[in-house]
């Protein structure tokens, strides 16, 4: 354990070097960060707690335990996504590995060691996200359902944050068998990890719990949900160690060759077929792609079912999916463009004017198919407003993704890019809604999305012209 403990103070020291060099640029500004960050789950969790007020009749057991039901599976569910996201983010340790690799460490503790923040964070954070569930199961219920619930939700949340972790190690290790690099099936794990996550939340509440334990038998309804809940942290341990003991996979011979075939036939084709291409082996853009089709698809399977979360996450969806597209096409061949100014003056080079086109395409469809899985069918003329906010969304996603590339050479500036896309897309909409007539409101929002996006080859041709690989 003390090695393990050792490990994991040297993934901290890696995550703050990775904060600082690329967002908060000094010490002091991250540990300013922490410390606000220590400040927020602390007093968020106690704000939510403190405003439910308790009412003077007690609200009867097969309520409570709804309650006690819904905020340990939504952390659960939170501490999954948190998992899956953070391994994504997570910096590469491979300097620490060569740092340590004569020192008489064992498998099992150089696999688990890194992972040790990851999964304190997973813990922390599923409770604190659902604190709005979590607080009414502890302030309504009994005092034996308040325990449970503080227990059990950081049981759930721990236990989902081990599984996931372990499933995207096997995961990654199949892909990186079948001939995809590392980070690429990083991604790939995650989002996979993530859409097993959400099936398995489906399955849990399906299951007939009222029969097994009687609602009205609170102590043995609490003792069947804690055995459960044992039982996972189990499970969670046992894979975990398990996938800890994976050797780091190399390619399978046979992937390797459709993989390189495939791309040399596909390379010769046209242009739009080697930017698809392009974007299938960037890991920002397939990353993009998978959690965000999933978090749409989520949505829209919740908005079916009556969820409530689900009217709270379609209007940033909807801007939000068109505009992740638009921020990372430009970072899919950035490194690249270098190459056609050996054959083309850059004067004669329409390569940006493709690009911005390529980029507002995409960032409509993904917008488009998202307004469909999302918005009510009965909208009426509405629809014209929609249309136009999702130009909007695509065309500031891509500016924003030209003026701070967010691929990932540059740490932390998809977190500035996404800043930026969201004034681009978040001013003008405030400001035509204080001042636009209702009826002219989506002709000025495509007037500012065409502006946008007239702007963004003119972006790409600065770069070029300040640095090579710009």
């Amino acid at each position: 354990m003390c090695e393990v403990a050792r490990f994991a103070c040297l993934t901290r020291a890696l995550w703050r070097g990775d904060v600082t060099r690329s967002i908060t640029g000094s010490r002091a500004g991250t540990t300013a960060l922490e410390a606000a960050l220590v400040l927020l789950v602390v007093a968020w969790p106690t704000l939510t707690v403190l405003s439910v007020e308790p009412g003077l009749d007690g609200i009867p057991p097969e309520l409570q335990l709804r309650l006690l039901d819904d905020a340990v599976q939504g952390a659960a569910l939170v501490s999954a996504c948190i998992t899956a996201v953070l391994t994504v983010l997570m910096p590469g340790s491979r300097a620490l590995e060569t740092m340590l690799v004569t020192l008489p460490l064992s498998r099992t503790t150089r696999a688990v060691g890194p992972l040790v923040p990851l999964l304190v964070t997973a813990l922390v954070g599923g409770p604190v996200v659902v604190s709005p569930l979590l607080a009414p199961a502890v302030r309504l219920g009994s005092p034996a359902v308040a325990v449970a619930a503080v227990l059990l939700t950081g049981g759930a949340a721990l236990a989902a944050a081990l599984v996931a972790t372990a499933l995207i190690r096997l995961l990654r290790w199949l892909a990186v068998r079948v001939g995809l690099a590392e980070v690429l099936a990083t991604s790939v794990a995650a989002a996979l990890t993530l859409a097993v996550a959400v099936v398995a939340l489906v399955g849990v509440r399906g299951l007939p719990l009222a029969a097994l334990a009687p609602v009205d038998a609170t102590g043995s309804a609490l003792a069947l949900r804690a055995v459960a809940c044992l039982l996972a942290l189990a499970v969670g341990v046992v894979s975990l160690v398990g996938a800890a003991r994976l050797r780091r996979a190399s390619p399978s011979i046979i992937g390797v060759r459709v993989l390189v075939h495939r791309g040399r036939s596909l390379a010769r084709g046209r242009s739009a077929v080697v930017d698809a291409l392009l974007w299938c082996r960037d890991p920002a853009a397939v990353s993009t792609l998978l959690l965000m089709a999933l978090l749409v698809v989520a949505t829209a399977v919740a908005a079916r079912t009556g969820s409530w979360w689900a009217a709270v996450l379609a209007l940033p969806l909807l801007l939000g999916a068109p505009s992740a597209v638009g921020l990372v096409h430009y970072g899919t061949d950035r490194t690249t463009s270098w190459r056609r100014s050996t054959v083309l003056p850059l004067h004669e080079d329409r390569w940006a004017i493709v690009r911005t086109v390529e980029g507002l395409v995409l960032g409509l469809v993904a917008g488009g198919l998202t307004a469909l899985l999302l918005v009510p069918r009965d909208v009426g003329e509405d629809w014209w407003q929609i249309l136009a906010l999702v130009a909007l969304a695509a065309g500031a996603g891509l500016l924003a993704g030209v003026m701070v590339p967010s691929d990932l050479e540059l740490p932390g500036a998809s977190v500035l890019a996404a800043a930026l896309a969201a004034v681009l897309t978040g001013v003008p909409t405030w400001a035509l809604t204080h001042a636009a007539p209702d009826g002219r409101s989506p002709a000025v929002l495509a007037v500012v999305a065409a502006v946008l996006g007239i702007a963004t080859p003119v972006a790409i041709q600065v770069r070029r012209r300040r640095a090579v690989t710009a």
